[in-house]
């Protein structure tokens, strides 16, 4: 693929010959060849965890078989139109296992002819859903940013609050020798 500069398209159908999902390498953007598993699974083992963190939101959940980074240029196209109408707004968010939180990766993901497509830079379990989750990772690691200024912040006023008692201490005493 790499060598020959073609895009490659690997299309998965069910047994009613439907496209299932279809992946797209561009051989013009590969930079490093690789060997990868390219079976979805739409039923992952952490389906229970991502349900209960998107806070029960309707969705699609997708897992791949292998793990780890893809080739640059790859694009995954996947059947939504049982799940969602064409025309519709989709958010991608990917599961990371180790953190055991959501991240979104793509916003905004129109439905056309019952498909969405996107980039894909490595695999994980996705849920693709219409609501917008808020307890996503980059907010959990905002507000666990702001928690630590804010006992910075306690702190230093705790600090200087002794630091001038001490001194103030330590005027009167001196006062009181001379």
């Amino acid at each position: 693929i790499k060598e020959s500069k073609k895009i490659l398209r690997l299309n998965y159908y069910d047994k009613d010959k439907k496209l299932v999902y279809s992946w797209i390498i561009d051989g013009n953007e590969i930079k490093d060849s690789m060997e990868f598993i390219t079976e979805i699974n739409f039923m992952p083992e952490n389906k229970k965890e991502i349900y209960e963190m998107s806070n029960y939101a309707d969705g699609l959940y997708i897992d791949f078989k292998y793990t780890g980074d893809l080739p640059n240029g790859t694009k995954i196209k996947i059947y939504v139109g049982d799940k969602f109408e064409d025309e519709s707004i989709v958010n991608l968010y990917q599961y990371d296992k180790n953190k055991k939180s959501l991240a979104i990766t793509n916003n905004e993901l129109k439905v056309i002819a019952g498909y969405i497509e996107f980039d894909l830079e490595q695999t994980s379990p996705y849920f693709i859903t219409m609501s917008v989750i808020d307890n996503t990772s980059d907010k959990v690691e905002e507000s666990s940013i702001n928690i630590f200024m804010i006992f910075t912040i306690i702190e230093l006023i705790i600090i200087l609050v002794l630091v001038l008692f001490i001194f103030i201490k330590f005027r009167t005493i001196k006062k009181k020798d001379n």
